[in-house]
């Protein structure tokens, strides 16, 4: 019938303008570059996750490569000009990066950051409660700037063994998120929000390369939302991404 042929047609354009966009710039742009932290279920050793996804169905899966490690090996492979993209900052890591630029559209929304305690050996309903405690958060991440200048700081490389030693009593906060509790220990363990919800980014070099790679990724992401592809590769967290909202770059 005329609507399956319409529809065929239809199909048929919106591949033929996805290809019109990529193709050209994987050709000039040759391989990707991209270092990131590795995120469960977001990016992945093995090169799958949410982001992972985004990323690849953003540039042509054949030309995106991935560096992912931790988030401070990651920024050092960004700032030493060995990957092309940053995967995940915020706006306050542009201090620690050299000349990145962020595109128009935010990559994700981060939950609130928050302070994880034991409930049966403390109480922490103020920042004031935080003085004088043993509190631990992962390399890398700017947190200690929500910390008062009486906490005692204790950077780790290993979220998980911070869980042991906050289990065990031989620290008393880790700065996290709460998504990465595990269930056994929900019981226990209590939080506290030091930071609201705010979105994370892509960073990109500032050269004429990453000008380049930023404004296909504006582009291509446009076309994602309005496909309805990035609603399938977020699946359940889409909403929670607010892509209908363009976030300022700037504290400004």
């Amino acid at each position: 019938s005329w609507e399956i042929l319409a529809a065929a047609f239809i199909n048929f354009i919106s591949l033929f303008l996805f290809y019109l966009v990529i193709f050209p710039l994987s050709a000039q742009t040759a391989s990707i570059q991209v270092s990131g932290a590795h995120w469960k279920g977001y990016i992945e050793p093995n090169e799958k996750g949410i982001y992972v996804d985004l990323i690849k169905l953003a540039y042509n899966d054949d030309a995106v490569h991935f560096d992912i490690g931790s988030f401070v090996r990651a920024k050092r492979v960004f700032n030493t000009k060995k990957s092309d993209i940053l995967v995940g900052v915020f706006k306050s890591d542009l201090l620690d990066l050299n000349d990145a630029i962020l595109p128009n559209h935010h990559l994700d929304i981060e939950h609130p950051t928050v302070a994880i305690f034991d409930q049966r050996k403390n109480k922490i309903n103020n920042i004031k409660h935080l003085n004088g405690l043993v509190v631990a958060w992962y390399e890398g991440y700017d947190y200690q700037k929500y910390l008062p200048k009486q906490a005692i700081k204790y950077p780790v490389n290993d979220l998980r063994q911070a869980f042991k030693l906050l289990a065990s009593g031989r620290i008393d906060v880790v700065v996290d998120h709460s998504y990465n509790i595990d269930e056994s220990d929900k019981l226990i363990f209590k939080t506290w929000e030091l930071a609201p919800e705010r979105p994370i980014w892509l960073a990109f070099q500032d050269t004429k390369r990453g000008n380049k790679l930023k404004n296909l990724f504006d582009k291509r992401i446009k076309y994602l939302i309005s496909t309805g592809q990035i609603k399938k590769i977020f699946g359940d967290e889409y909403e929670r991404a607010n892509f209908d909202k363009v976030y300022p770059k700037t504290n400004k």
